[in-house]
């Protein structure tokens, strides 16, 4: 038996269609089910275009069920549509069952469009039965930073509003006291050979990334290594300069505007003040520069902080030197089953040191992947050449991410710099809640001061990470500081939850 439900969230903040489905399921893995799902929108012909925007990440639910949360799809009906009927399109392909099966559907939301966003997510309960909660709105107000659409459509569907039928709700209040509201070490390994203008791409979205980070209010530290560097390992020094004056060596770059233009530098030229290696040895220089940084230390700049989120970014047009190794060059695309083990055992080391290997102070790193994919759906041939970023691509997946393409336009390398931090902002952060919020719920305030939730100017909450991030609060973040200079700030936040 299957059971579904109609959500409105409808006002003149933003419109939202949402639905909440009950079924029985075969699988006994939640990706796979999420992938089964995906593949039924796009194969159902419901609409004339299907594009997947984020493959979502498999977490636990609040109340400890595997689940794959916000996974996003562009919908293209074809013609202008309101948004109660791209639900109505959305029932029968995920629940193969005719729309005149359904009986009681709202005539709602109206808003119409011509491109739409779903954000959907899966619960594996164990009774056998999946729970799949989506949401959708208008291309339009989902990307428009004043609307509550895009806040709307990831509380219903990110799995905080639902519980079984045992779950207590409960009224809290919740406070934080903070000089920061979050830290995040960045190494970045680089493919220093010659990848056409990718590498002037990378210094000018530095920018884009940099202001990213401190929208967020994150205390930020970036390091950059060329991928030949396997034995002797320095991060980059850049050649000094007016920008970039005194860059010392080999270490973390930090928060003055000079170690903007330093980080700059040494993505155009990741070796530095060395010579350029043109080898592309990325998975092995990433793995032993990472152990370099270690153990932890505060007050270091040439380790990793005690108790800091780390990201690592592997940048290259072609395939990791190891795995090109193991095929004399010639590296298959795509890759046998046989193809696919030697390729893992290559991964292996670096892949264990980030997320199994005991006792490990790196579990926990976020990897990102920017490589060219001839077979990815965004893959555009006229803006770059390159090979499959193989090795790089089966890392990444490994630890439940995706990769991106190298290849883009000035713009587009921004958009995809400024992503990145957004992804990293809750896992940087230092505001994590004791229980558990229903995120609709949620206000606050700031020293003392009425606290909003948005994604322009001031705060947004993060189901897979339970915590805060906090946006453009620059201003509002110096209330009380010692003599010493320390400044602590505080955030209040009531809200229903289990």
């Amino acid at each position: 038996m299957v059971a579904a439900a109609a959500v409105d969230w409808e006002d003149s903040s933003g419109n939202i269609a949402g639905f909440i489905i009950s079924l029985p399921t075969g699988q006994d893995q939640v990706s796979l089910l999420a992938d089964v799902l995906v593949t039924h929108i796009t194969s159902s012909g419901a609409f004339k275009k299907v594009r997947l925007v984020d493959a979502g990440r498999e977490v636990q639910s609040h109340d400890g069920y595997p689940m794959v949360s916000s996974v996003v799809l562009e919908l293209t009906p074809g013609s202008s549509t309101e948004l109660y009927k791209v639900r109505e399109r959305l029932y029968p392909a995920l629940l193969g069952l005719d729309i005149a099966q359904f009986s009681g559907l709202p005539k709602s939301p109206a808003e119409s469009s011509d491109a739409f966003k779903l954000v959907l997510s899966a619960i594996l309960r164990p009774d056998g039965r999946a729970l799949v909660l989506g949401a959708v709105a208008t291309l339009d107000s989902y990307t428009n930073l004043l609307s509550k659409s895009r806040l709307r459509a990831h509380d219903l569907a990110g799995g905080t509003m639902v519980a079984g039928p045992t779950a207590v709700v409960r009224s809290r209040c919740e406070s934080f006291s903070f000089t920061s509201p979050g830290q995040l070490d960045m190494l970045w390994v680089v493919d220093g050979s010659d990848m056409g203008d990718v590498h002037i791409k990378l210094h000018g979205a530095a920018v884009a990334l940099w202001n990213r980070a401190h929208r967020y209010g994150l205390d930020l530290r970036l390091a950059v290594v060329d991928m030949g560097q396997t034995k002797e390992i320095r991060l980059c020094s850049p050649k000094p300069s007016a920008e970039c004056p005194a860059p010392g060596v080999g270490h973390f770059f930090g928060a003055e505007d000079s170690d903007l233009a330093c980080f700059q530098a040494c993505l155009l030229k990741p070796s530095g003040t060395r010579p350029p290696t043109n080898a592309h040895d990325g998975l092995q220089s990433a793995k032993n520069t990472l152990q370099s940084l270690l153990a932890r230390a505060d007050g270091d700049p040439h380790k990793l902080r005690k108790g800091v989120q780390v990201a690592l970014v592997l940048a290259s047009d072609v395939e990791d030197g190891s795995v090109a190794q193991l095929f004399g060059g010639q590296v298959p695309d795509p890759l046998s089953a046989a193809d696919k083990v030697k390729v893992a055992s290559v991964v292996k080391p670096l892949l264990n040191l980030l997320s199994t290997s005991p006792g490990s102070e790196l579990i926990g790193t976020r990897a990102f992947a920017l490589v060219a994919d001839p077979s990815h759906q965004d893959w555009d041939k006229t803006k770059c050449g390159g090979r499959r970023g193989t090795g790089y691509i089966e890392l990444v997946a490994g630890l439940g991410g995706q990769h991106d393409l190298i290849c883009r336009t000035p713009a587009e390398m921004d958009t995809l710099l400024e992503s990145k931090i957004d992804e990293l902002a809750p896992l940087a952060s230092q505001l994590v809640f004791e229980h558990q919020p229903a995120a609709a719920t949620l206000k606050g305030t700031l020293n003392g001061s009425t606290l909003f939730r948005s994604l322009r100017r001031g705060f947004d909450y993060c189901p897979e990470q339970n915590a805060l991030v906090l946006r453009d609060l620059e201003q509002e973040l110096t209330s009380v500081c010692s003599d010493a200079g320390v400044c602590v700030n505080r955030i209040e936040i009531g809200y229903v939850g289990w």
